[in-house]
């Protein structure tokens, strides 16, 4: 066995003896009733790393929307990412979650506020994406790009469990792309969903081609007009099929 194998295995056996004694340190009856926010977030964290190793950690849904719901910042973001890790479209506290969503979705703090934005993609349900779409399209506004880039990139992700979601944002969606004065970034998000979207109906986007040509010709980002390029050959693609079925 080779010298760099050894060195592996020793990593994996010792990664994976510091998880069980994380897991022997860890008291849950005290993390259950623990009433110090601080220690909880810390016994959070020790949780999501040994998730990491394939430890089950669904027990502690309820806790985990306790830390989410902390007045700290620092520890609201443990919660999230506790909530990223364990929770699922299924997690029966999401509907207890929802209420703490819309409030951070409303926070005036970007840092805050970015927390439910990217949590969502990765809990979503029919229910959840019901409840909480217009207090995404009312993100579409704010003042900071990174927030309506990330609201953009969650009202897709809302359109793949509750479809009528895009009918209804797709109108605000579109003067972000058409304003020219708009973000780069925003701009970018925008064209990603409707390269997305096009791959099933690429005709719906055939009325955004003149504005997509001036991206292609003037907006300097490659990865942009590689996406446009892409739309493009599923526009000629699709009218040549439909030429061939004419005739």
């Amino acid at each position: 066995m080779s010298s760099g194998s050894e060195v592996a295995r020793y990593g994996l056996v010792q990664s994976h003896s510091f998880a069980l004694m994380c897991l022997r340190n860890l008291d849950t009856d005290r993390f259950l009733s623990c009433s110090g926010s601080d220690k909880k977030a810390t016994a959070l964290l020790k949780l999501i790393y040994l998730e990491m190793f394939g430890y089950d950690m669904s027990w502690a849904s309820f806790h985990i929307l306790e830390v989410m719901s902390s007045q700290k910042y620092s520890q609201k973001r443990v919660g999230y990412l506790g909530a990223v890790q364990s929770f699922r479209s299924d997690t029966e506290v999401l509907m207890l979650a929802t209420n703490l969503l819309k409030k951070d979705l409303a926070s005036p703090q970007v840092p805050v506020l970015s927390l439910p934005l990217l949590t969502l993609p990765h809990i979503l349900s029919p229910s959840l994406a019901l409840s909480l779409l217009q207090d995404l399209l009312s993100r579409l506004s704010h003042s900071n790009p990174a927030v309506r880039k990330k609201t953009i990139v969650n009202l897709y992700r809302l359109s793949l469990v509750y479809p009528e979601a895009f009918r209804i944002a797709w109108p605000k969606i579109k003067e972000h792309l058409m304003d020219p004065e708009e973000d780069s970034s925003v701009t970018a998000a925008v064209i990603n969903v409707v390269c997305e979207l096009g791959w099933r109906r690429p005709h719906d986007f055939l009325p955004l081609a003149p504005r997509l040509f001036d991206l292609l010709v003037n907006s300097g980002n490659n990865w942009m007009a590689i996406k446009i390029i892409k739309l493009v050959c599923l526009w000629t693609v699709n009218s040549s099929m439909n030429y061939e079925t004419e005739r």
